[in-house]
């Protein structure tokens, strides 16, 4: 594993940095607090420029290959190669994009690939549930689930003023730009472009034309602004309600949008600041930038470094630093200087610095620091102390099934449950989940039960979770998927239930009773005989009954969730063919499972991509087959 990482070091460690208090306002009033020392050091691939922070994740890219580094520690998690890191990673729930000639979506968890984009792409944007990108002229939407193409747009057509009389022009050969929370912006790609055009995120269709703009050949959006890079050397902000230039930076190199302000960035060694709020006003300027900034609450944290060429410094500014400044003023919060200069180039930002809450990440010598403050930490270690547990009494509740999973009746027969504890736990990227911990035993002699298990908090449930325990087997069990934990442990419970059991062990009541069960032995041995697998497979579905229409529904929230479980109670390991089918959905389900071995896969079905109406659904393995319907709804019909 490639990496360095320990303990936070303090100033002067290593390399020469070292920690300074601004004389010009310290770090009392400060959002963001200044670091102390290097919380760790990662001396792997990385290109601190294609660098984004999710949660407790870092993801990185070089030379193809996208890296997965635990924030915590600086540890490598996961490496992904053949993919392209033509851009910075984009996060969307459980998914990481990538672009290179192509798009490729990859699971945060393990860095696998999802899929990959049929079509070649020149950049990519990910917002309202899908993903934008272009390639030789045309724009397209992909799927998130699959990349699928849900609408493209290769030309469209514009009202232009020609001698004063309105006429109607058709732009070819289309680019992609941006996205903001209304429009997807695109532009005409092969010439001196007038105009940037919001197009509906869900049909492609046009919404709105912003224009006349003096040429257009990039363009950034961001909460009604754009920020637009014509074909010569500036940057623009622009209102996208009156078209208006609201000022930028010449002769300019990057710009961006970052929480709520605009940036610019010139060859002469500036920055210029403009606030949104308050209608992309011109705030304040820095000089000696060598990256663009990046805003935590009310700061603005920046890399400092003026060239000693074309700046000239005086000895006190020769330095490479770390500044943060106050947001709306411009003002200098603090600064953390390193003793070496290595941030030394001239006309304009030569790196990158990307930054969370309570950390900066930039790039010195080939390695990737995390500069952290060790009161950061040390307040993180005391909320995790701060979390004690609270203990939960674990009941048997059956309502819950409503007879969907059959006959629970005897399921306390089987099981024992062990009362547990249940607490808070709080995540970095600032969600938080309940968790319930408790035992569950089978009490049996010599048979295996499949039991279905789920937490309830304040009227709200965890996701069910199926176990299958083998006679005489104790597991430990955490449920999750409650944001809150209430003080009262009457609140909290955890639900057992399970599929059809009937009575352990009945006995025949009288001799007809006794044949009928020799019948079902023998029928049963010679069952065992046949070499099949259907006889040895049990299959339940869990899915609700409807889910309403939403056009713009988020994945990870609102689709219906389909929970499918198979047990193998033959001998022997079974492949399973398997098959689930919904509407134009048609998704296998392969398994191979050992004997004994139950497992569970989950799909998750959008509205819209069903429609209103009436669906059914089936499900099979190996000759098992579960059917039923799933109503999506539209309220405007009623």
């Amino acid at each position: 594993m490639t990496g360095l990482f320990g303990s936070l070091s303090t100033a002067a460690d290593e390399h020469g940095e070292s920690n300074e208090e601004s004389g010009e306002g310290g770090d009392g009033s400060a959002d963001f607090t200044r670091p102390d020392g290097v919380a760790w050091r990662y001396d792997g691939p990385h290109d601190i420029e294609s660098t984004t922070v999710e949660g407790d994740r870092l993801y990185t890219g070089s030379d193809g290959t996208v890296y997965a580094i635990d924030t915590a520690d600086g540890s490598l998690l996961w490496e992904t190669s053949g993919v392209g890191t033509d851009g910075t990673p984009a996060v969307d729930g459980e998914t990481v994009y990538v672009v290179g000639d192509r798009i490729h979506a990859l699971d945060v968890e393990t860095g696998e690939t999802q899929w990959e984009s049929e079509v070649e792409s020149d950049g990519m944007a990910v917002d309202h549930g899908m993903v934008y990108t272009s390639s030789e002229g045309t724009v397209y939407a992909l799927d998130t689930e699959d990349g699928s193409v849900v609408w493209q747009r290769d030309e469209l057509t514009v009202e232009r003023e020609n001698g004063g009389d309105p006429e109607e022009e058709t732009l070819e050969s289309l680019s992609m730009g941006d996205t903001d929370e209304n429009w997807v912006y695109v532009f005409e790609a092969d010439s001196w472009g007038r105009e940037a055009v919001g197009l509906d995120p869900a049909t492609g269709e046009t919404r709105e034309v912003v224009g006349p703009i003096d040429g257009v050949s990039s363009v950034i959006a961001d909460s009604g602004y754009l920020g637009v890079q014509p074909p010569y050397d500036s940057t623009l902000l622009v209102s996208v309600s009156s078209a208006e230039n609201l000022g930028g930076v010449h002769p300019s190199v990057d710009q961006t949008f970052n929480g709520g302000w605009y940036f610019g960035a010139t060859r002469h060694n500036t920055i210029a600041a403009y606030d949104l709020s308050a209608g992309g006003e011109r705030a304040w300027e820095m000089d000696y930038p060598q990256s663009l900034p990046q805003v935590v609450g009310n700061t603005a944290v920046v890399l400092y470094g003026p060239s000693p060429v074309q700046d000239s410094p005086e000895e006190s500014e020769d330095e490479d630093r770390v500044v943060a400044s106050d947001l709306q003023t411009g003002d200098e919060q603090w600064r953390y200087v390193f003793d070496e200069r290595e941030w030394t180039a001239g006309g304009g930002p030569s790196t990158a610095l990307t930054a969370d809450e309570n950390t900066v990440y930039v790039s010195r010598h080939g390695e990737l620091l995390a500069l952290r403050s060790e009161d950061d930490e040390d307040e993180e270690d005391s909320e995790d102390e701060e979390a004690e547990p609270q203990d939960v009494e674990v009941e048997y509740v059956y309502e819950i099934a409503e007879n969907a999973y059959g006959d629970d009746e005897h399921v306390e027969e089987r099981l024992e449950l062990s009362s547990g504890e249940y607490y808070l736990d709080e995540q970095e990227d600032g969600s938080n989940y309940c968790h319930i911990e408790f035992e569950a035993e089978n009490v049996t002699d010599d048979e295996a039960i499949t039991i279905y298990f789920e937490g309830r908090v304040n009227d709200s449930n965890t996701h069910e979770r199926p176990e299958e325990l083998e006679p005489g087997e104790s597991i430990s069990l955490s449920l999750r998927g409650i944001e809150e934990c209430p003080a009262d442990p009457d609140l909290v419970e955890v639900r057992a239930w399970a599929p059809d059991v009937g009575e352990p062990d009945e006995p025949p009541e009288d001799e007809e009773d006794e044949e009928e069960a020799d019948d079902d032995e023998e029928d049963e041995e010679e069952a065992d005989d046949e070499p099949t697998d259907e006889a040895d497979l049990d299959l339940s579905v869990s899915a609700p009954d409807s889910i309403p229409y939403e056009e713009t529904a988020d994945p990870s929230e609102d689709a219906a969730d389909f929970c499918i479980t198979v047990t193998n109670h033959g001998d022997e390991t079974v492949s399973v063919d398997g098959q689930f089918d919904i509407g134009p959905i048609d998704e296998p389900l392969p398994l191979e499972l050992e004997p004994g071995e139950t497992e569970t896969a989950y799909y998750g079905v959008m509205s819209r991509d069903l429609g209103p109406g009436d669906h059914d659904w089936t499900v099979t393995a190996n000759g098992e087959t579960e059917t039923g319907t799933l109503t999506v709804t539209d309220d405007e019909e009623c």
